[in-house]
């Protein structure tokens, strides 16, 4: 009696019929990031010696020193700082919305100071949606503070005397509003920094040696509380929950063509000390789901797209059995 035999699929076309299921689970662990229409710049402080200081948002608004004419700079430039397991930035999340984060930039000198060394970027462009609305954001550690004078984070027009517009500082260890007090400062008539400012103060404080996720958002024709949210995490503390505080204002930050100084203020005084990273900027109230905080990830894929990925890899394979049968 004859008998015939079905041939083994070679190992060619077994290897073809598994290529949709890797697809499937590459597809499950790698996501391309969304690209947010409201994001005027963010400034992740990767790469190497050339390209750290690059926009990431598309719109090539790389940082650069402040240059001032005829002076001698005291402090070297701020430098790209990689993470570290303990110190400074080891509690900075290392995977947001899909992009890795190894690095950040840091204060020079014994107090990690950028006194006069702060980095700036021409952003009139985008002045007049700034005017209406904005965010900004930062992961931060403050090594150091003075006893009165503030520390600003970011802002344009800081201490000039014409093109004042708004800052996002933190108060000395001896003021009166409190050690480290987060403070948002809007200027309304765009003249001298000391006229038509106010001083909106959070009661949301920072600790020395500290990591944390800082940011300000605004609404400025909102005049309730809803209007400006200031918000702080506290990183090296495990299971510190998000703070908020809710600000009422008057006006709108002016307009001005002064740049967005980042580490001080536009003349170099008023420096943070320590390390500051992930500097997002955007032309709208951020939601809080919309927030780089709320983005974080931890390097693993999540559960439910691995075994969505499992499930339809395992049905892939059966169809095609059921097929070749």
């Amino acid at each position: 009696m004859n008998t015939t035999s079905t041939p083994a699929r070679p190992p060619r076309a077994s290897l073809l019929a598994i290529l949709p299921c890797i697809a499937l689970l590459a597809a499950a662990t790698l996501t391309s990031p969304a690209l947010h229409a409201e994001t005027i710049g963010y400034w992740r402080f990767e790469g190497d010696a050339t390209t750290w200081l690059k926009d990431s948002s598309g719109h090539n608004l790389n940082l650069s020193p402040f240059t001032r004419s005829g002076q001698t700079d005291p402090n070297p430039l701020p430098a790209r700082y990689t993470l570290p397991a303990s110190g400074a930035g080891a509690n900075f999340p290392r995977l947001i919305a899909e992009n890795a984060n190894v690095s950040a930039m840091q204060g020079t000198g014994a107090n990690l100071s950028f006194n006069h060394r702060q980095l700036g970027v021409d952003i009139s462009a985008h002045d007049d949606n700034l005017t209406s609305a904005f965010s900004f954001e930062a992961f931060v550690n403050l090594s150091s503070s003075h006893t009165t004078d503030s520390a600003v984070l970011a802002g344009q027009g800081v201490s000039l005397s014409s093109g004042a517009s708004w800052a996002l500082a933190i108060t000395g260890s001896g003021s009166a509003r409190g050690a480290r007090n987060i403070l948002f400062q809007i200027n309304t008539g765009g003249g001298s920094w000391g006229t038509s400012l106010q001083t909106l103060q959070s009661n949301l404080y920072l600790d020395l040696g500290k990591d944390y996720y800082i940011a300000v958002t605004a609404d400025f024709t909102d005049t309730t509380s809803a209007g400006i949210t200031i918000y702080l995490k506290d990183l090296s503390t495990p299971g510190a929950i998000l703070q908020r505080a809710s600000l009422t204002h008057t006006g709108s930050i002016a307009s001005t063509a002064a740049a967005l100084s980042i580490g001080a203020a536009e003349g170099g005084g008023s420096p943070w000390y320590g390390t500051i990273d992930e500097v997002r900027l955007s032309d709208v109230k951020l939601a809080e789901s919309q927030l780089l905080i709320s983005q974080v990830q931890v390097p693993e894929p999540s559960a439910s797209a691995f075994i969505s990925a499992f499930v339809a890899c395992a049905l892939l394979i059966i169809m095609r059995r059921h097929h070749h049968r």
